[in-house]
């Protein structure tokens, strides 16, 4: 049920593979070849994708072949992030024109170091092998159709998201549906069949609010609904087949981010931007070519259409109607849980997410089998586990392919940090309210890190070379203790969309170079009670869409 996602991971891949960047490491490391072979089969691979997805439910042996497929994809996904990385280290040392010589010489050594021809020539044969494979599944050729992201965007200016009293037929709310009698008809007896269950109604409200189609509505009402309620099954079984129907008409990427919240607790309350950054970590929010909207702008439109088809629930929102937090039905969870089989929290050598509670039972006996995991790429520590700072360490230096990290409540943080620099594939890094003195040199080598949320901390200067996070986005330093000044080469992240410092107490001083923030939305700098100076060139920036101040002079 989950392969319209590897079609999409694979389309994402073949981009990389072709993309202008690779294709000149390509050519410097004489693997251009290889590369093309790569993505050859791939492309073979991708057309059958969509039909393995329907016989893999049937077949053991095609499920078998699907597990293969996705081992392979995120092994290559690895081996192109790796040469991404380099490209990216190449660009920071080559600022510095007295490393420029240093610079060829560690690039023209990194293919011997790393055997970039042998390991593409390895995953090239082992792709090879599955495709041969696939032979013997006769899988008919089927393509998708892209979604355009803009008109999530657009159905999302219309609606905020589905309430009990806007779902189908609902007397108190006519005017939300179509007017045409038939439709409200066809709409009450939905409802009527779906025997006044909440859940089951707004769920099905949101799959079919965007389509007012007479023909679309009686086809639902007499084909997929008749199938699902037609089988005798108990109300419970019912519920989650209709969950399930609602799940299988989401786009690929919208699957991707809804699953993926398998790595939450039940009844857990979800901080819905950090849940986006992290969708954004993980790879699943695809551009959709304008400038306008970034990839957060993208995320916050899938948010609000799973919203709106009920994946989400009991939204809490701030003093400005912004939703900072929900939760998931427990009939959600317990469908994202299915859905993910053993990508999430289920330790095995497939899982790809996890989460630590502190109330796990034989502790030990669980890093031992999380170190045999073979591509985990999120760790998130929902509660203190200070006993086992070292045994983190561990768990870091295992998995050293890791795209998603966050921390709570450590006491020895700067331990996790001093590994943190060797996690070259990270992208977003939360350690909050955790006793942290200094911040290591090493942090400034996470080239493709976007996001960094280091809240409630005590240390006194972020490393001189902060500018050297070309792909940082997003810095959260809010309620720091001891943080008098921001280095100069903050002015450097030229990409960094959003700025919070507020309750930075001691903050005294603001860089005076901003004009190279050119992509900066969002600036915090409420409650920063020693700052009395504002440089006059944020004026200048002009993509600021929010600043917020609140101190008690500027001079």
């Amino acid at each position: 049920m989950a392969e319209a996602i590897l079609y999409n991971v694979t389309a994402d891949i073949i981009f990389k593979l072709g993309s202008s960047a690779l294709q000149e490491l390509g050519l410097l490391w004489g693997v251009n070849d290889e590369l093309d072979k790569l993505k050859h089969s791939l492309s073979a691979i991708q057309a059958v994708l969509l039909d393995a997805e329907e016989q893999q439910s049937k077949s053991l042996a095609v499920k078998a072949w699907v597990s293969r497929l996705k081992d392979a994809l995120y092994e290559i996904d690895d081996l192109v992030d790796e040469s991404s990385y380099e490209t990216l280290r190449r660009q920071v040392l080559a600022k510095d024109q007295r490393k420029r010589k240093l610079v060829r010489i560690l690039f023209s050594k990194f293919k011997s170091n790393w055997k970039i021809d042998h390991k593409i020539k390895d995953i090239r044969q082992r792709l090879q092998s599955i495709n041969d494979d696939k032979n013997q599944f006769s899988f008919s050729e089927h393509v998708i159709e892209k979604r355009d992201d803009e008109e999530l965007r657009k159905r999302r200016e219309t609606y905020s998201y589905i309430l009990e009293e806007e779902v189908i037929g609902h007397p108190s709310n006519p005017e939300k549906l179509d007017q045409s009698s038939s439709l409200i008809q066809i709409g009450r007896e939905i409802v009527s069949k779906l025997k006044g269950v909440p859940l089951t109604i707004r769920t099905i409200g949101g799959l079919l609010k965007d389509n007012k189609s007479k023909r679309v509505w009686l086809s639902f009402k007499d084909n997929e609904l008749h199938r699902i309620l037609g089988q005798g099954q108990d109300n419970l079984k019912e519920v989650r087949l209709i969950l399930e129907l609602s799940y299988k008409y989401l786009p690929a990427n919208l699957k991707q981010c809804f699953l993926y919240c398998a790595l939450f607790p039940k009844d857990y309350e979800i901080k819905t931007h950090e849940l986006i950054l992290m969708w954004s970590a993980q790879g699943f929010i695809q551009p959709n070519g304008s400038k306008d909207n970034s990839l957060i702008d993208i995320g916050n439109d899938y948010f609000m259409e799973l919203l709106s088809r009920s994946f989400f629930q009991e939204v809490t929102k701030n003093e400005r109607g912004d939703i900072i937090a929900c939760k998931m039905h427990d009939l959600m969870h317990d469908l994202a849980c299915w859905i993910a089989d053993n990508e999430c929290n289920v330790i095995n050598i497939g899982t790809r997410h996890f989460s630590w509670k502190d109330q796990y039972s034989h502790k030990d006996q669980l890093l031992r089998s999380l170190s045999k995991v073979t591509n985990l790429r999120t760790f998130f520590m929902l509660d203190s586990a200070n006993d086992l700072k070292w045994e983190f360490t561990k768990i870091l230096h295992d998995h050293l392919q890791l795209r998603a990290l966050y921390f709570k409540n450590l006491k020895n943080a700067m331990i996790v940090l001093e590994f943190t620099g060797k996690l070259k594939h990270l992208r977003y890094l939360s350690i909050m309210d955790s006793f942290i003195l200094n911040l290591p040199d090493s942090i400034t080598e996470l080239y493709n890190l976007e996001t960094l949320i280091l809240r409630n901390s005590s240390f006194k200067m972020l490393p001189d070379n902060i500018g050297n996070l070309i792909n940082l986005k997003h810095l959260d330093l809010s309620n720091n203790r001891n943080l008098k000044f921001l280095p100069d080469s903050i002015s450097d992240l030229c990409k960094l969309e959003e700025l919070i410092l507020h309750g930075c107490l001691r903050l005294e001083e603001f860089p005076e170079d901003t004009k190279k923030l050119i992509n900066l939305k969002h600036l915090s700098i409420c409650g920063c009670l020693s700052l009395t100076y504002l440089p006059k060139r944020l004026g200048e920036l002009s993509d600021l869409q929010i600043l917020r101040f609140q101190i008690n002079r500027i001079d």
